[in-house]
């Protein structure tokens, strides 16, 4: 392959990604929407799952030398939830603290019980995000006046697409954040089968 060739293709393949995610988000929007979004749910080791997806989230954040933290408390304890939509919501949430994210920072993630419940918190050392942008970030096509440090993109839906996950496991998500200081985006998953989900 010629050198002039190899640029044109690398931009062919990362429209192509920001095309394959959006379709992949507008879907989620769609099955959400339409009141079909089916939950497998089964009592989850958390403590295993973050073992599983610490190399990989360790990977993602290299390519931009920023650094993985794991806190997670000592015996966590299981949760009542479908494992592939919450490695969606930790894969959102930790993408999200990378895309905006500065070089040479650390994101942590942490995990505690409280309650009846398990906290899961993504971390980062990032840009934050304005005091009266924060009620936007979970709404369908809203994005901030943050924008990637990379160039990155967004389809503005993957934060509402978290939003709705995490309201049919019956818990909820919030974020906390300072501009210059960075973002604390936080869920709550239940221990207990106290569930309700869309029909």
């Amino acid at each position: 392959m010629s050198d002039e060739a190899l640029p044109a293709l690398e931009k062919m393949n990362k429209v192509s990604k920001t095309m394959v995610d959006m379709l992949d988000d507008l879907l989620d929007v769609s099955v959400i929407e339409s009141g079909r979004l089916d939950l497998n749910l089964e009592m989850i080791d958390l403590e295993n799952l973050f073992a599983d997806r610490r190399e990989t989230d360790i990977l993602l954040a290299s390519r931009k030398s920023i650094k993985i933290h794991q806190n997670i408390q000592d015996a966590l304890p299981s949760v009542h939830a479908d494992a592939y939509r919450v490695e969606q919501v930790l894969d959102n949430l930790l993408s999200n603290a990378i895309k905006f994210s500065i070089p040479d920072t650390m994101i942590t993630i942490s995990a505690d019980r409280v309650d009846n419940t398990v906290q899961i918190s993504v971390q980062d050392e990032g840009q934050g995000i304005p005091q009266e942008e924060l009620a936007m970030v979970f709404q369908e096509f809203q994005r901030t006046t943050i924008k990637p440090t990379a160039g990155e993109s967004s389809t503005g839906l993957g934060l509402a697409i978290v939003r709705h996950i995490i309201d049919a496991h019956g818990g909820r998500i919030w974020v906390e954040s300072e501009v210059g200081r960075g973002s604390n985006f936080t869920f709550s998953l239940p221990i207990t089968p106290a569930i309700t989900q869309a029909e």
